[in-house]
Order: structure tokens, then C-alpha cells, then sequence
């Protein structure tokens, strides 16, 4: 069965085709925070929260050179949000975890931009908005 098939998630409208990580950050209630930017001075900043994180890995797009996917367009890129099926970081989660998830429906957020490759698997879909 072909691993890491990579999906275009359709985030919320009006999103370019390639963002940046601005800010990535736990607060002090578990939730976690990501704020995306298109590069532009004075544009809009697009937040992100995840409330049923269960893991997140945050690491450069040069260091992720082993990782095998497959994409839905047979070619990544031009794209920052994805989510991934069959994921193998999601495997490795319930391997390390003994299987305590496996009865949850845990779906594994990829969020790539030319500098980060941040991944989340989480049990609820997080909250998407533009902020100022």
C-alpha cells in the first residue's frame, strides 16, 4: 500500500498558493498556534488553531529528504497545506504510543513552506482565520 499520500487541504478562501511560518507556538492551555504569512509587509496574517493536537514535529524542508509520499497531482509543491493519508508518522505515533489512539479517527495536518515542514495529528480539525 502506497505511504504518505499527500491531499490538498483546502484550508479556508483566499489563500495563496505558498505561505511562510511566521510563528509557531504551545500556550500555557495545550493549544496550539501557528501564524502563516504570504511574505508581503502589511497583508493579512493567517492563524491557525489546533485544540486536539496529539503530536507535532516542526522541521527544516532540508532535513525531510528521506520521506517516500505519494501526491494526488503525482507532483508536491505550489501548495502549503496538506493532509496525509496512510501517513508513516502516524503509524510511527500509534508504534511509540502503543496503539492507546488507535480508536480515534486522527487525521495528520501537513503545513509546508519553503523553510518548515510542520506536522500535526490531531482529533479535531483546528480553527482557521485572518487575523491583522
Amino acid at each position: 500500500m502506497t505511504k504518505n499520500i499527500f491531499r490538498k487541504w483546502k484550508v479556508i478562501e483566499g489563500v495563496p498558493a505558498e505561505m511562510y511560518l511566521e510563528e509557531l507556538y504551545q500556550d500555557c492551555e495545550g493549544l496550539l498556534k501557528l501564524i502563516l504569512t504570504d511574505g508581503f509587509e502589511n497583508s493579512q496574517k493567517l492563524q491557525i488553531t489546533f485544540d486536539g493536537q496529539l503530536l507535532y514535529r516542526n522541521i527544516d524542508e532540508a532535513n525531510l529528504l528521506a520521506m517516500e509520499f505519494s501526491h494526488e497531482d503525482k507532483q508536491p509543491g505550489g501548495c502549503t497545506f496538506y493532509t496525509i493519508d496512510n501517513s508513516e508518522y502516524l503509524e510511527w505515533f500509534h508504534w511509540v504510543s502503543c496503539n492507546t489512539n488507535e480508536n480515534q479517527e486522527i487525521i495528520h495536518y501537513a503545513i509546508y513552506t519553503g523553510n518548515d515542514c510542520v506536522d500535526i495529528l490531531s482529533v479535531s480539525p483546528p480553527d482557521v482565520k485572518w487575523i491583522d
